[in-house]
């Protein structure tokens, strides 16, 4: 995979965790814990009892978390598990890049992304 194809799934992750309504629990639970969910980068998740996430906090520190979920309303409601990573990955890495040049890196994937993806009149019609 070419550091390409992994900013866009890390900008694809990133935005899940900013925008989502069904984020705002774990957004919170982040805040709960001194972390700003809008400067984080979402390496990417598992599901299974609780939900793992893999994350690249706005310190730099890369994390994985497990949370559970509200039954009725599926939003993260506790972490139950929190350890950090130490590894050399390159998804980690290049997520490390991004908080530390304050973004710069994802605003500019974010623009161009918008730019090949923007919808037409045609394929509105369609």
């Amino acid at each position: 995979m070419s550091d390409s194809e992994i900013r866009e799934d890390l900008v694809a992750e990133t935005a899940r965790l900013r925008f989502s309504v069904s984020a705002q629990g774990l957004r919170d639970l982040l805040a709960e814990r001194g972390h700003d969910a809008m400067k984080c980068v979402k390496l990417g998740c598992d599901q299974g009892d609780d939900v793992c996430v893999y994350l690249v906090l706005d310190d730099s520190s890369a994390v994985q978390l497990n949370y559970r979920e509200h039954y009725r309303t599926r939003q993260a409601i506790r972490i139950v598990d929190w350890e950090p990573l130490d590894c050399d990955d390159r998804d980690v890495d290049i997520a490390r890049d991004a908080v530390a040049k304050r973004e710069e890196s994802f605003a500019k994937l974010r623009q161009e992304r918008a730019t090949l993806v923007r919808p037409t009149r045609t394929s509105l019609q369609t």
